[in-house]
């Protein structure tokens, strides 16, 4: 009898044993995870979460998983990872709001206002620290969110969804909530976008200018105050950040759409300083020409031929400049380039015709003209009927 008791205590202790080193290795590869995870080594990071799942399903585990998956751009799997993490513990709030910011970004505002009311109506009661979020609006990309700076965050994304739905008088009174409790750069951001859609220019103003005083990094912000003000004047700390040259591109080109040329060049030559990106000298050719600048155009479509030969366009912008300046001949000439290349562009056989007209050579002109004509060209058949027949 003793020696049976004997082999009883020794299977349970066995049994203790074994649980505590399966619990203790589910812990060691869930610090691995995160520690991968942290560092953006994601596939990693996924094996290791794994193998700590297969070990204890826990909240938390689920929770790094799904973080994991929306680093990696699979927010479907990502939400499945939150929602088992809600169903081991309901009350795990960041779960929560993930998978809501992945309602509202993925157009389910619905969704995304059921979790974020869920989460306005518990309170701000985080326990586990920091942890990464994405930011709907894109201006931040991927940060760090703390217990400070939650609870406004909650309207603030609230606001958003109902702002998507239309609902535009709760989406305003959820902004005004998230700037009472933290006035970041963001909220100014968000509540002067909302501006816009009500039809309230100088409100949506006042906001982008707030934002840019409470953060003069955010590039967003400042797109947003340059396109409902024109005459702001960027910073020229801003100017020179790499970061901010598709911005900058954006901005030239929303100026070259409403006529201000002159700005539109000064947008894409702050770009150009960081970013020889070769349709920044071709749009920025394009201004020059408008303003009649058309050696600074050509020097620009040269160049942006030089960076990469394939944008053949240049070939025919280069032509139209000539065509302006009244230098035919270089103009065909160019015009003759492009066609060897694109010989169904009827728009060119037109310029060409138009050159040849100009230099007295009909034979030369009709010929292209009959070109552009049977190419679809509307104004090639009036032409035609003018000179060729």
């Amino acid at each position: 009898m003793p020696r049976y008791y004997l082999i009883v205590v020794l299977l349970t202790s066995v049994f203790v044993v074994n649980a505590q080193s399966k619990s203790d290795q589910a812990s060691a590869a869930y610090d691995l995870a995160l520690k991968n995870y942290r560092s953006r080594n994601l596939e990693e990071a996924l094996t290791h979460i794994e193998a700590a799942l297969e070990l204890s399903q826990q909240p938390q585990y689920y929770y790094l998983n799904g973080l994991i998956f929306e680093a990696q751009e699979k927010d479907l799997r990502a939400v499945s990872a939150y929602e088992a993490t809600l169903k081991l513990d309901p009350n795990y709030q960041e779960a929560l709001f993930q998978k809501a910011l992945i309602y509202l970004k993925y157009g389910d505002p619905k969704q995304a206002i059921r979790d974020f009311n869920l989460l306005i109506d518990m309170g701000v009661s985080f326990t586990r620290g920091v942890y990464f979020e994405s930011d709907a609006y894109g201006s931040k990309g991927t940060s760090l969110a703390t217990l400070a700076n939650l609870e406004g965050k909650f309207y603030y994304y609230r606001a958003q969804a109902n702002s998507k739905l239309g609902d535009y008088d709760a989406a305003l009174k959820d902004f005004n909530v998230s700037i009472e409790l933290d006035s970041a750069s963001d909220y100014y951001m968000g509540r002067g976008l909302l501006y816009q859609k009500m039809k309230e220019p100088q409100l949506a103003i006042n906001d982008f200018r707030r934002a840019v005083m409470q953060d003069s990094t955010n590039q967003l912000a400042w797109y947003n105050l340059a396109l409902v003000y024109p005459g702001v004047e960027l910073p020229e700390e801003l100017l020179a950040d790499n970061t901010f040259s598709p911005t900058l591109g954006l901005l030239a080109s929303e100026a070259m759409t409403n006529g201000n040329y002159q700005k539109a060049i000064r947008y894409w030559s702050q770009a150009l300083e960081t970013d020889k990106e070769p349709l920044h000298f071709i749009n920025r050719g394009r201004a020059y020409a408008k303003i009649k600048k058309y050696d600074l155009a050509r020097q620009d479509f040269l160049q942006a031929r030089k960076l990469d030969p394939a944008h053949f366009e240049c070939l025919y912008l280069i032509g139209n400049s000539y065509f302006f300046e009244k230098r035919f001949e270089l103009a065909v000439s160019f015009y003759n380039q492009f066609l060897t290349v694109d010989p169904k562009n009827a728009m060119v056989w037109y310029n060409g015709a138009m050159s040849y007209l100009e230099m007295k050579q009909k034979e030369e002109a009709c010929h292209y003209l009959n070109q552009a004509n049977n190419l679809g060209m509307v104004q090639a058949t009036e032409m035609i009927d003018k000179h060729c027949r």
